[in-house]
């Protein structure tokens, strides 16, 4: 699952953002993966992860879908 985009707070809490643009649907198998990452953490891979400070184990986090037009 590629999470578009990890949010940290100023609090140090961090969550995922999975953006949906016009009807486009959030899937069941989306759903399920969201679910296990928030649950059991995930491990982030890719130059982009790397960049991030994200690349290796990460821990579990919530993902909260935003929609836009």
């Amino acid at each position: 699952r590629r999470i578009d985009l990890v949010v940290t707070t100023p609090q140090g809490k961090r969550f995922a953002v999975e953006v949906k643009t016009g009807d486009s649907p959030y899937h069941g198998r989306q759903r399920l993966a969201d679910e296990e990452i928030a649950q059991h953490g995930a491990h982030g891979t890719g130059k982009n992860a790397e960049a991030a400070g994200l690349d290796g184990p990460v821990a579990p986090m919530p993902t909260q879908v935003l929609r836009l037009p």
